[in-house]
């Protein structure tokens, strides 16, 4: 079973989360051009320490739907849900 990410909707802004272990991820929303509110991600798991980048994928939501496609990393599998309210 995928876990589920919660990140907010911010298009086209690097969003980054750290943790006290200097591990972590971050995330870039996009909006389809041709479909407006049909989204995709470029999401990346990484570790300050080194500087370096230990995976990165392209993450894609089926049409008009705010949960992504289940993707795989390091072998954990998880999905993206954008939540979009205003607080």
């Amino acid at each position: 079973m995928a876990k589920t990410i919660t990140v907010k909707l911010v298009l086209n802004r690097t969003i980054r989360k750290t943790y006290a272990d200097k591990t972590y991820w971050e995330y870039v929303i996009f909006e389809s051009p041709f479909d407006p509110g049909t989204y995709g991600a470029h999401f990346i798991i990484g570790h300050i320490r080194e500087w370096h980048e230990d995976s990165h994928i392209e993450v894609y939501f089926p049409k008009h739907s705010m949960v992504s496609e289940e993707f795989e990393i390091n072998g954990n599998r998880y999905r993206l849900r954008i939540d979009n309210s205003v607080k």
